[in-house]
């Protein structure tokens, strides 16, 4: 999807810092309408179960960069060059330069059973003008452990 050469990642305790630039290189075209899928998946003994938690946006372009969205307060506010690539979205030759950020680990998740392994799968796929679903898509797997703190 993106060349990350240029990305660095950074793990500082509970924190993870971020810095550096992300070029995309997904051969998809202007103008494609790009869905996100996100789902929370639970290791339980011998296999992944899917959670109930879960999220899909029939169109992520439009909203990458609107402030309430989840996505813009973790990672797309600190994208320094925001006006330039608005209307790129992931298109080949777009690069996100990104001023260095830190996501911190600690998730405040109050009331939610969450505990022990967990995985979350996101999936990105683009479909053409006529609503035809492009060749390639993107699977991308998160993988760790939620603990309770006291």
């Amino acid at each position: 999807m993106c060349d990350m050469s240029e990305l660095t990642f950074t793990r500082e305790g509970d924190k993870l810092a971020v810095s550096g630039n992300a070029s995309f290189k997904w051969d998809i075209q202007p103008g494609d309408r790009v869905l996100m899928s996100f789902q929370l998946f639970k290791f339980d003994r011998i296999s992944w179960v899917q959670t109930p938690f879960g999220m899909t946006v029939p169109d992520i372009c439009p909203i990458l960069y609107d402030e309430p969205q989840y996505w813009y307060k973790y990672w797309t506010q600190f994208i320094t060059n925001k006006a330039a690539v608005k209307d790129k979205c992931f298109y080949p030759g777009t690069t996100f330069i990104h001023e260095p950020f830190v996501i911190n680990l600690i998730f405040d998740i109050t009331g939610l059973p969450l505990h022990g392994r967990h995985k979350i799968v996101v999936t990105i796929r683009a479909f053409s003008w006529m609503n035809v679903e492009r060749e390639s898509s993107i699977c991308i797997e998160l993988v760790g452990e939620f603990e309770r703190l006291n």
